[in-house]
C-alpha cells in the first residue's frame, strides 16, 4: 500500500513536469534559519544614502528579498529581513560651516513568528506548503519568533575609525591617536596627545627620533624644503633669545607658541607624530640614568664632559642647523641635579602666577645647563632633547593653569595683548586645549597622577614644611630600580625576570624603601604620613580627604620598592 502511494506520487510529479528533486527541494534560507538561533537573526543595517536634496526627512523599510526569515504563521506569506532606507537631510550648520550628515537608522523591531520547517514546494504551481502528509509520512511543523525591523528613523550620522563605528558625540581616538568628537560623520575637535617619552612604546620612540633627524637633514619623509623652515625656526630662537622671549611677558605662551609650530612642522613629516616630553621631575632620582639617554635609535643616546654625543641617532652625522656654523656636532656633559617631585608639588601650589612663573623659569633654565652642551647655549634649541624639556615646561603650566578658572588667564599685568616675538599675542597662547586653533593634552603616566593627588590636595604651608630629602643611591640598586620604573610597559616583560634575579640574588641591592621613595619624590615617605596626619588633625572636616591620600601613600609605599615587580 505504502509503495503504491508513493508511486502515485511521484506520477503526479511528473504531470507538473518537476523532478523527484525539486518536489522535495529545501529553500537554502529555511535550512540556514534552522540552524541559527533567534539572537543571531537581525537586519544587516548597512545602508548608506546619498542626500541629494536638503530638506527631505523620508526614513523607511525595505525588504531584503535576498534575505527570508521565515513564512508568516498568519498569512503564510514570506517574511524578509528589513533594512532602513530613504533620504535623510543634510544641511549646513551657519555657526560653524559644518555639514550635518544623518542617516537612516533603526528605532523599532517586532518579533514575527514564522513557519521554519522544510517547505514542501511544487515548482510548476509555485505554491509552498508549510504542513502535509505523504502517504502516513507527515511532514513536520515548526515555529519560530524571528526579530525584524519595523521602523527607521533619521540620526546624525556615526563616525567609522578602524573598523569600528561611533555614535554621535562619542569621545573617539583617531588612528594617530589623537582624541577628538564624533560629529555627523566626522571627526572634529582632535586634540593632539603629547606623552612621556620614556613610557612611550619603541615603535613611537623610533618614530620620533627617525623624524627629527629626518628632519635636520632634509632626508627620508622630510622635503629640503621642510629643512629650510627647520633651521630658520632654529634660527630663530637662536636670534630672539635675548630680545624677550625669555622675559616674564613671553617666556612662557612664547615658547608654547615655539612648540606648537615645531609640532606642525614635524607632523609634516609624520602625520601621527606630537612632540613628547621628558619628565625630569619623575628621574630626579638618578637624571643621568634615565633611559632617555639610552644607546639604541630609539632613544636620545648619551654624552658626556661636553664632547660630542657618541651613540644613539643624535651621534654624526646629525649636525646643528648652519647658523651654528659647519658641521657642528651635538655636545652633552649631563651632570649636576635636576628638579625633584616635591619641589614641583610646591611650585604647582604657589597661588600667584608671578612667582609661579619665576620658579618655573629657574628650574628650566637648571636643567638646560645640568645638561649643558648644546643645551646650555644661546643655540639650544638645536638639541633634540630641548623640545621634550619644553614639553615638559608647558606641561607644567598647563598643570597650574588648571587648578581654577582665574589660573587659566592669570599672567604678567598688562602685556597679555601685547604681540611678542614672532607676532602672537599671550592672549593667544593661554589656553592649551585651544591656542591658534590647535587642543594639545598631556597624557599622564599612573603613577605620577597618584603622586600629584596626594602633594598638590596639601595646602602650601604644609607642603613647605616637609623636609626635603635626597639620599645618595648605594651602589648598583638606583641603576637597576630606574631601569625597570623607566622601560614602556611593552618592553618589561622581557626583562622582568633577569632584574628580579639580580635583586634577589644581592640583598644588598635592594634600596632602603624611605631611601628610594625620598629618591623618587624628594621627600621621604614617612615625612609626608606625618604632614598628612598633622593636617587631618588640626583640619577635623578634611579628615576624609586625609584618609584617602593615606590610601594613596600606602600604594605608593609598595610602588616604590619595585615599580613594576
Amino acid at each position: 500500500m505504502r509503495l503504491s502511494m508513493l508511486l502515485a506520487a511521484f506520477a503526479a510529479a511528473a504531470i507538473c513536469s518537476c523532478s523527484a528533486q525539486d518536489f522535495f527541494t529545501r529553500g537554502t534560507i529555511n535550512k540556514d534559519i534552522l540552524t541559527k538561533p533567534t539572537i543571531d537573526i537581525k537586519p544587516t543595517l548597512d545602508i548608506i544614502t546619498k542626500v541629494p536634496t536638503i530638506g527631505i526627512l523620508k526614513c523607511g523599510i525595505t525588504k531584503d528579498k535576498n534575505t527570508i526569515l521565515g513564512y508568516s504563521v498568519e498569512d503564510r506569506t514570506a517574511v524578509y529581513q528589513n533594512k532602513c532606507a530613504g533620504i535623510c537631510p543634510s544641511r549646513v550648520d551657519v555657526t560653524g560651516g559644518l555639514k550635518q550628515q544623518y542617516e537612516c537608522k533603526p528605532n523599532q523591531y517586532s518579533k514575527v513568528k514564522v513557519y521554519t520547517t522544510p517547505v514542501w514546494y511544487t515548482q510548476y504551481l509555485g505554491l509552498n506548503r508549510f504542513y502535509s502528509k505523504l502517504g502516513s509520512l507527515k511532514l513536520v511543523k515548526n515555529t519560530k519568533k524571528v526579530i525584524q525591523l519595523a521602523g527607521c528613523g533619521c540620526k546624525p550620522r556615526g563616525c567609522v575609525v578602524r573598523g569600528r563605528t561611533y555614535a554621535h558625540g562619542a569621545q573617539v581616538f583617531n588612528a594617530c591617536g589623537d582624541r577628538c568628537k564624533c560629529s555627523y560623520g566626522k571627526l572634529i575637535n582632535c586634540c593632539r596627545r603629547r606623552k612621556s617619552f620614556t613610557r612611550m612604546s619603541h615603535a613611537e620612540r623610533s618614530r620620533y627620533t627617525q623624524a627629527v633627524y629626518d628632519l635636520s637633514k632634509g632626508t627620508g619623509g622630510a622635503t629640503p624644503a621642510l629643512k629650510t623652515q627647520y633651521d630658520t625656526m632654529i634660527a630663530q630662537h637662536t636670534t630672539w633669545f635675548h630680545a624677550g622671549i625669555h622675559t616674564p611677558s613671553e617666556f612662557l605662551p612664547w615658547h608654547r607658541w615655539f612648540l606648537k609650530n615645531f609640532e606642525d612642522l614635524i607632523r609634516q613629516v609624520d602625520q601621527c607624530i606630537t612632540v613628547p616630553y621628558w619628565d625630569w621631575a619623575a628621574d630626579s632620582a638618578d637624571p643621568w640614568g634615565s633611559p632617555l639617554w639610552n644607546a639604541g635609535q630609539s632613544w636620545f643616546g648619551g654624552g658626556s664632559g661636553g664632547s660630542c654625543v657618541p651613540d644613539g641617532p643624535f651621534t654624526t652625522p646629525f649636525y646643528l642647523t648652519p647658523s651654528e656654523g659647519t658641521n657642528q656636532c651635538l655636545r652633552r656633559r649631563r651632570s649636576g641635579s635636576v628638579p625633584t617631585a616635591m619641589q614641583v608639588a610646591t611650585m604647582l601650589s604657589d597661588p600667584d602666577f608671578t612667582s609661579f612663573s619665576s620658579t618655573l623659569d629657574g628650574m628650566h633654565g637648571g636643567v638646560h645647563c645640568s645638561v649643558h652642551g648644546t643645551m646650555c647655549t644661546l643655540g639650544s634649541a638645536n638639541a633634540p632633547e630641548f623640545f621634550l624639556h619644553h614639553a615638559q615646561v608647558d606641561r607644567l603650566w598647563d598643570k597650574w593653569q588648571s587648578q581654577s578658572a582665574g589660573k587659566q588667564m592669570a599672567f604678567t599685568a598688562g602685556a597679555i595683548d601685547t604681540a611678542m616675538n614672532g607676532g602672537a599675542t599671550p592672549r593667544q597662547l593661554m589656553l592649551l586645549h585651544d591656542h591658534m586653533d590647535v587642543c594639545v593634552e598631556y597624557a599622564e603616566p599612573r603613577w605620577v597622577i597618584d603622586v600629584f593627588e596626594v602633594l598638590k590636595a596639601l595646602p602650601p604651608a604644609v607642603l613647605r614644611g616637609i623636609p626635603a630629602a635626597k639620599p645618595q643611591w648605594t651602589q648598583q640598586a638606583g641603576w637597576w630600580y630606574s631601569s625597570v620604573r623607566n622601560l614602556p610597559q611593552d618592553e618589561v616583560r622581557g626583562r622582568i625576570q633577569h632584574i628580579q634575579e639580580k635583586l634577589y640574588s644581592s640583598p644588598e641591592l635592594i634600596p632602603d624603601d624611605g631611601d628610594d621613595f625620598a629618591n623618587r619624590y624628594g621627600a621621604r615617605l614617612d615625612d609626608i604620613y606625618t604632614a598628612v596626619d598633622e593636617w587631618a588633625l588640626t583640619t577635623p572636616d578634611d579628615a576624609k580627604r586625609a584618609e584617602k591620600m593615606r590610601g594613596v601613600l600606602e600604594g605608593l609605599q609598595a610602588d616604590a620598592q619595585f615599580a613594576l615587580l
